[in-house]
């Protein structure tokens, strides 16, 4: 329980549901008939967040299916309601899960396909200019990706210097014990020769 809590209180995940938090405000926005299928979707969304928060990140196959199912609930969010102009932010904190899950090839490829398909859902839904709105979403996802990428690295030049670290006094202890042996025996041999010598 303890270990859940810690991970849902990273700071990327306490942005993220603040974030979620701020659409589900946005709602109170959206028509009547709207509004019921859209919380529920972004309830999934939260759901499948907090599961991908928690979930070991050497869990590939699972990590990669939660992904999957938030960059669907998003883009079915902003389908129900373009109108809003806040379905989109679950996109970006989509990408910065898909940036700490997967490779940067992956990610890259991933993003473009969903902004594609957020493109050919906000031409539909009559917006004027959507290339602009994709382009300033797109924008933020970079900023979100590249937040991401450099906490991560920062992660992992962390564990690797553990593990130097680690080596490094495994080494010391070796040195130190090896020490004593020398130190041992050149008693003993000084006690032998004394010994031999009386």
């Amino acid at each position: 329980m303890r270990e859940f809590l810690r991970n849902l209180l990273q700071p990327l995940n306490l942005a993220g549901f603040f974030t979620i938090a701020g659409v589900a405000l946005s709602l109170r926005f959206t028509e009547r008939e709207v509004t019921v299928p859209a919380a529920l979707c972004l309830v999934a969304f939260a759901a499948f967040f907090t599961a991908l928060s928690t979930t070991a990140k050497h869990r590939k196959r699972l990590c990669s299916a939660l992904l999957a199912l938030m960059g669907g609930a998003a883009l079915v969010q902003i389908h129900l309601a373009p109108e809003l102009g806040t379905a989109q932010i679950l996109l970006v904190i989509w990408v910065a899960c898909a940036f700490s899950s997967w490779r940067p090839g992956i990610a890259i490829v991933a993003t473009l396909v969903a902004d594609a398909v957020f493109y050919l859902l906000i031409r539909d839904a009559g917006f004027s200019s959507p290339l602009t709105m994709v382009m300033i979403n797109m924008g933020f996802q970079a900023l979100a990706a590249l937040c991401v990428h450099y906490a991560v690295s920062a992660e992992s030049s962390r564990d690797q210097l553990a593990l130097v670290n680690a080596d490094l006094l495994a080494t010391r202890g070796l040195l130190a014990d090896s020490a004593r042996d020398a130190e041992r025996l050149r008693m003993a041999r000084e006690l032998h020769d004394v010994a031999g010598h009386k």
